[in-house]
């Protein structure tokens, strides 16, 4: 997924990929990477999760020394997900695009 951090007036680009099982429901294998850096980093915690109508992706962990929580959501069916996004101190909103 391709995302943009929208903070203080600026965007800022970055990635996200896992692994999901349509079968089981699981996800895994999350990692982060800011564009430009180069530098892949794993997000341990990652739940995607249904209601029949909306599509949840929550992700956390570490990334390059800052804490990184995203929290996602669209209708099923919609390949862009919107929500809020911290990391390390700034707290903004966020835009996943399914590739």
């Amino acid at each position: 997924m391709s995302g943009t951090f929208n903070y203080a007036g600026a965007k800022y680009g970055f990635s996200v990929t896992f692994r999901y099982d349509a079968a089981t429901g699981k996800a895994s294998d999350a990692t982060y990477e800011a564009d430009g850096y180069g530098s892949t980093y794993p997000l341990p915690t990652i739940n995607v999760s249904s209601d029949r109508s909306n599509v949840y992706i929550t992700l956390r962990g570490n990334a390059a020394g800052a804490n990184t929580q995203i929290n996602v959501s669209a209708e099923i069916g919609n390949p862009r997900f919107t929500g809020n996004m911290i990391r390390g101190t700034h707290s903004g909103t966020c835009t996943l695009m399914l590739q």
